[in-house]
């Protein structure tokens, strides 16, 4: 959903960037590659750290967040709350701000009950639309041929593909054998499908969600996601 009045007066606004909720599953994946058992933001964390752009990982790990319990969402947000690093921002009557402690829980409370309701749970749903991997997709983009955004958005048959996509839970075969056959036999058709999905998996992996709270109580909350 998008909001023009992100932070309005008197309210509280939790802006969180949650990030890759999941862990990539194509059988092309190399075996032993550590993104099958790391969460990309963490691989990213260790690769700034390399890089000096950070002093210490933050312990936050998006898979935590979504993985529908009040356990890991707490532990995702205390994270968060310890290092931000840009990925939780609060602002209090349109000012830069910190939760209490109270807040903090009441928090994990919505979240929790908003991961099984809707929006948070519809945009890990957005995030699984990247079922090939971007190390695996080059020869269905090349299978694609040159296409651009306008193309996607413009073609009732890739909108058709993406919503069947989503509503039925897409997934790859298990099997290398039977993923190797499908993706050589693919349509154009279809190949523009899988590339379609795949932009809009990484426009839902670096989104914002964000809570408002009116009145700055933390009730009845309104949440946007842009």
């Amino acid at each position: 959903m998008i909001h023009d009045d992100h932070i309005p007066p008197n309210s509280l606004v939790v802006e969180l960037k949650p990030k890759w909720g999941f862990l990539p599953s194509c059988p092309l994946i190399q075996s032993d590659s550590p993104k099958l058992s790391i969460s990309r933001f963490q691989l990213h964390q260790r690769t700034k750290l390399k890089c000096g752009d950070i002093s210490v990982i933050s312990e936050y790990d998006p898979i935590d967040l979504f993985s529908g319990t009040k356990e890991g969402i707490l532990k995702a947000i205390k994270a968060l709350t310890e290092n931000p690093q840009g990925n939780l921002k609060i602002f209090r009557n349109q000012k830069k701000s910190k939760l209490e402690p109270n807040e903090i829980e009441e928090l994990i409370q919505i979240i929790y009950n908003n991961l099984s309701q809707s929006s948070l749970k519809r945009l890990l749903d957005m995030q699984y639309l990247d079922v090939w991997d971007i190390e695996c997709l080059p020869p269905i983009i090349e299978k694609a041929g040159n296409v651009t955004w306008d193309d996607f958005i413009s073609d009732q048959n890739i909108i058709n593909g993406i919503k069947k996509m989503i509503d039925e839970k897409y997934r790859l075969p298990k099997s290398k054998e039977e993923v190797i056959k499908l993706r050589d036999n693919l349509t154009k058709e279809e190949a523009k499908i899988f590339i379609a999905a795949f932009c809009l998996s990484q426009a839902a992996k670096d989104c914002s969600y964000m809570i408002l709270f009116e009145n700055q109580k933390i009730i009845n909350p309104k949440i946007f996601i842009f």
